[in-house]
């Protein structure tokens, strides 16, 4: 009686870790095409921000309005494109250590 208790606890415990596993290599696909996201966008955002840069170092030849306005929002672009490439970068050190960790372990 009790070695059919295990066996079936033995099966259930089987299938359960069954389960697990494959969630878990589905999320790990997941966290790769993640990644490739990131690596593209970063990419892309360090292309926009040499442009942005150019364009925000130009000396200016119009006291306009528009354009001192135009100046301003290039830079808070050029601003906000740094800020994205940091938190991005700090994803990618993050995920380093944690690469590194679990190769020494």
């Amino acid at each position: 009686m009790i070695e059919a208790f295990l066996v079936l606890l033995l099966f259930a415990e089987t299938v359960a870790l069954y389960l697990v596993v494959k969630n878990a290599l589905k999320m790990r696909d997941k966290m790769d095409d993640l990644n490739e996201q990131i690596d593209e966008s970063i990419a892309m955002l360090d292309n926009y921000y040499v442009s942005i840069g150019r364009a925000a170092g130009t000396p200016v030849l119009s006291d306009e309005p528009i354009i001192k306005k135009l100046m301003s929002d290039i830079k808070g672009a050029k601003h906000a494109v740094v800020l994205v490439m940091n938190k991005m970068g700090e994803f990618d050190q993050e995920e380093a250590i944690d690469e590194d960790e679990e190769d020494e372990g």
